[in-house]
């Protein structure tokens, strides 16, 4: 899962905007927000490793690590072919302007620091965003998005054309859960058949379906 060094500053800030007196009263920032949201954004960035295909996705669906149970896609259930994996860096950016320590859910633009043969970043993509905070708003877990070309194995698709969802619980929020070292989940979004079939709107309901799992580690530095 996510792992976060909290040590870690960002050494150029963008200039913060606030609203003033108002602002500092009703929404005060948070030094433990800040804290989180620098270490996702570290400068190093983070390796990802990814296991695609259906036993992962139903090993991870029994773990406490997916809460969800997030159903798989039609296709990965009648699946016979082996798992196959996906190795790329990746740093996160703060939305320009925006304070580490709003109390505003942090959210900003994925950068991939490889050139990679399966994904890519989009104007619809590219993108990540804190989905979950604890009682105090410190960020407990992340979701970011890229494009994704059609991964194949054994004749099977793995997962289609599109976009591809990772989701990542925060270093802190896995000690809270007593969870030890486990990996994060890989989703695409795919028409819900059941709900199109009871509202005849196919298309348009669409759900999470989990492809797979990763994990996420902070990127060492090389040395100059």
């Amino acid at each position: 899962m996510f792992v976060l060094s909290t040590a870690v500053s960002r050494d150029a800030s963008p200039r913060v905007v606030r609203m003033g007196l108002l602002d500092d009263i009703l929404w005060p920032r948070s030094p433990a927000i800040a804290t989180a949201v620098e270490a996702i954004c570290c400068e190093d960035g983070w390796d990802v490793r990814c296991t695609l295909g259906s036993q992962a996705a139903r090993d991870l669906r029994s773990r406490a690590e997916d809460r969800s149970g997030g159903a798989l896609p039609l296709a990965m259930l009648e699946s016979t072919s082996s798992d196959v994996g996906l190795q790329f860096p990746v740093a996160f950016d703060l939305e320009p302007g925006r304070d580490p320590g709003s109390r505003a859910a942090a959210q900003g633009t994925v950068r991939l620091l490889d050139s990679s043969r399966f994904l890519s970043t989009s104007v619809g993509t590219g993108t990540w965003k804190v989905t979950s905070a604890d009682d105090d708003e410190v960020p407990t877990a992340i979701r970011w998005s890229l494009d994704c070309n059609e991964v194949v194995a054994g004749g099977d698709i793995i997962v289609p054309k599109g976009p591809l969802y990772f989701n990542a619980l925060t270093t802190a929020e896995r000690r809270q859960r007593g969870l030890d070292i486990g990996s994060g989940r890989v989703t695409i979004r795919e028409d819900s058949s059941l709900l199109s079939a009871l509202f005849g709107t196919r298309g348009l309901i669409e759900e999470f379906k989990t492809v797979g799992r990763f994990e996420i580690t902070r990127r060492q530095s090389v040395p100059p």
